[in-house]
């Protein structure tokens, strides 16, 4: 009661009496400083763990800094100008990765120039001759007679047919403006795909219904959407049933284009569908194609953007 401190002793078997008990209250060490030693060791304690927090935010901060490097390298990265690099990093792992990435983007930007070699060659070396022999055709078609115009009609539907695949390919080749674009009126392009293939319409009997007004347009760029439809209106010209109707429609955001053919679904599938809609899906849009009762329908959206 008095805070003393007592020892016991049994000087009995198994805890029976008698027992010693001695009073050793001025013998004690601990319990008089007690609260002395708490002190001290708060004291130390959060002095290692403060000095620990500081060894870890310099060690951590030594260790993090060629990685913040890398990262603001690769923060100002662009397709069309890969950076390098920074060399003679430590010769640990954050090293080796960092020289692995950069071998890597080595090899990244040597075909990205390559890609875009081939891309400047080929715009030049095949629409060249595929211009040349347009105006060739051109030519002869306007002095031939008729015999001899309509052979030529399907020479000149073929260079076209060439003109727009080149056009096409090179157009995916490009990267994707992520820009917003302003919606493209539709009306005008068919008129013109209309005017340039008159000849081959009328070599095959085929009519067009154009149920377009001048405010139906898709937000897809002018030379995207040109291409699109040319592809597909040459699609319903090749391999339509000739006498038909090429139809073409807006409803509910998307466009339509409708033509009768032999109802084999293998007759339309190899005509560039497949680039056409890895144009659309390159620029946010889908192309659905469907055939039954002897009508091939391609329908153009562009996800609520239209």
């Amino acid at each position: 009661a008095e805070g003393r401190h007592y020892h016991l002793m049994p000087l009995g078997r198994q805890g029976q009496p008698p027992w010693l008990v001695a009073e050793v209250s001025s013998q004690l060490i601990v319990r008089p400083m007690r609260a002395q030693l708490l002190r001290w060791l708060a004291g130390w304690g959060m002095g290692v763990v403060g000095l620990a927090g500081l060894l870890g935010w310099l060690l951590a901060r030594r260790v993090s800094r060629p990685l913040a490097r890398l990262s603001e390298h690769m923060r100002a990265a662009r397709p069309q100008a890969l950076p390098r690099l920074p060399d003679g990093g430590p010769r640990d792992e954050i090293g080796d990765m960092t020289r692995s990435l950069d071998a890597l983007l080595g090899r990244t930007r040597d075909f990205i120039e390559r890609e875009q070699a081939f891309s400047r060659d080929a715009s030049h070396e095949l629409r060249t001759p595929l211009a040349v022999l347009r105006i060739g055709l051109d030519r002869l078609h306007a002095q031939a007679d008729d015999t001899r115009r309509h052979e030529l009609l399907p020479l000149q539907t073929a260079v076209r047919l060439m003109e727009q695949t080149v056009a096409t390919l090179l157009m995916l080749a490009r990267e994707p403006a992520t820009a917003p674009v302003a919606p493209t009126p539709i009306l005008p392009l068919v008129e013109d795909w209309v005017l340039a293939h008159a000849a081959a319409l009328d070599a095959r009997a085929l009519r067009i219904d154009c149920r377009l007004g001048p405010a139906d347009a898709l937000a897809l760029p002018a030379p995207v959407l040109q291409l699109v439809l040319a592809s597909l209106l040459a699609n319903a010209l090749t391999h339509g049933l000739a006498g038909g109707c090429i139809a073409i429609g807006w409803q509910r955001g998307s466009l339509s284009l409708r033509n009768p053919s032999a109802g084999d679904a293998a007759t339309g599938s190899g005509l560039g569908l497949g680039i056409v809609q890895r144009l659309l899906a390159q620029h946010g849009g889908s192309l659905a194609f469907e055939q039954a009762e002897g009508q091939t329908e391609v329908r153009i959206a562009l996800n609520g953007a239209a």
